[in-house]
């Protein structure tokens, strides 16, 4: 398998995004937002309580999806960006990942 290549989908009506996940600390613990931009738009974020909840939904859209890998492993109370990549998706796999069209943009 090309590296990469669990992120291709049917070439109609996709978006070229830039998926980032961020690690949030909150005063009750860490939740995950998930984040894209790309093609001169701009997307709303969808946020996760766990992980676990964001690689499923990751792996929903895009069932090769290997996880995340984080070298984050502490508790410090800081927000950090622990996965970041170029992906194709259409509005049905946005959608799914809770993430919607600003309409700003």
């Amino acid at each position: 398998m090309e590296k990469g290549s669990y992120l291709t989908v049917d070439p109609s009506h996709r978006h070229s995004v830039r998926v980032v996940v961020q690690r949030i600390y909150s005063p009750g613990g860490f939740f995950y937002r998930l984040v894209a931009y790309g093609d001169g738009q701009t997307y709303r974020p969808s946020e996760f309580g766990t992980l676990e909840q964001l690689e499923e939904a990751l792996r929903s859209v895009a069932p090769n999806f290997n996880g995340i890998v984080s070298a984050e492993t502490s508790q410090a109370q800081h927000t950090s960006i622990i996965f970041s990549r170029e992906m194709e998706l259409d509005d049905s796999q946005l959608s799914r990942l809770g993430l919607k069209q600003d309409a700003a943009s």
